[in-house]
């Protein structure tokens, strides 16, 4: 066979291929019995040594290496677009606030600031100061146990009442204005305007920063564990019930619509007719001489 009739051959092919409906060459059992193959630990171990890991080396090498800025990967109207996306009002949302509110350790944390600040305020106006509060230190240590022997526990006792009434309250109200605080109009503008200058902010980070935090990820757990991890998850009833459905649902939609007007709708139509050229011709040639 000469290569001009080879050439003619895969064109003629072509036409005809491009006529029939996707349905002749795509079948939801075929499918789902290719991904049974390619999901079991052996298969994608293949895939992982001869595509994904060489792939990903030469990646991380090339962004450890770039001073190119992030936001290069961005067109210029869509970065100011997402610019002021970030920037208007962020809401806290109230599920947030209600749980911090009601959260134990939040309020363990407000009662003891003000168990502190109170015992603080105590000790220095009963430090021996000239005030009210010093003098009756003074006095009660003149006193000695007489006083805090009678009346001065009874007194001590309605104090730790009236002290655990007022952290109790102050800690509800300390709460409460911290819910109000964060569900305020002022921050929500604030917590925009911090988001938009630090989405402005990454974006002018070169791309050895993302190569350089990319490259500290412990990869070999992930390509240790990936098969294994494939495996299980193909294995999963819920898992293959959702892919089988969705393959089926898939292959059903395109069934009727011609090879040929897929190409033509992604622009691919004489990319792939050259290819073919390009391609079965010598290996149709190639097969006619190995079969003479």
């Amino acid at each position: 066979m000469t290569p001009k009739a080879a050439r003619a051959l895969c064109d003629e092919a072509f036409d005809f291929a491009c006529t029939r409906p996707l349905g002749d060459f795509l079948d939801p059992d075929e499918i789902l019995g290719a991904i049974d193959t390619l999901a079991t630990p052996a298969a994608v171990g293949v895939l992982q040594r001869r595509f994904l890991l060489p792939a990903r080396g030469r990646l991380l090498a090339v962004a450890r290496a770039s001073a190119v800025p992030l936001g290069a990967w961005l067109p210029g109207p869509m970065r100011d677009a997402l610019a002021s996306l970030l920037g208007a009002p962020a809401k806290v949302p109230r599920a947030v606030v209600a749980e911090l509110e009601s959260s134990p350790e939040v309020k363990e944390a407000v009662r003891a600031m003000l168990l502190e600040s109170l015992t603080a305020v105590v000790r220095k106006a009963t430090s021996g100061g000239k005030g009210v509060l010093g003098f009756g230190a003074r006095m009660a240590g003149a006193a000695g146990k007489s006083l805090f022997g009678g009346l001065g526990e009874e007194l001590g006792a309605r104090l730790e009442e009236r002290v655990r009434e007022f952290v109790d309250t102050g800690t509800t109200l300390v709460t409460r204005r911290m819910g109000e605080r964060l569900t305020s109009d002022a921050t929500s503008a604030m917590l925009g305007k911090r988001r938009r200058r630090a989405f402005l902010e990454f974006a002018d980070k070169p791309e050895r920063v993302v190569g350089e935090a990319l490259g500290a990820v412990p990869w070999q757990l992930f390509d240790l564990f990936a098969p294994a991890l494939v495996a299980h998850n193909w294995a999963r009833a819920e898992v293959r019930k959702a892919v089988e459905a969705e393959v089926r649902a898939q292959v059903t939609a395109i069934a009727e619509v011609p090879l040929g007007t897929l190409l033509e709708e992604l622009g691919l139509t004489e990319q792939t007719r050259e290819w073919l050229r390009a391609h079965g011709a010598p290996l149709l040639i190639a097969f006619t001489k190995a079969r003479a």
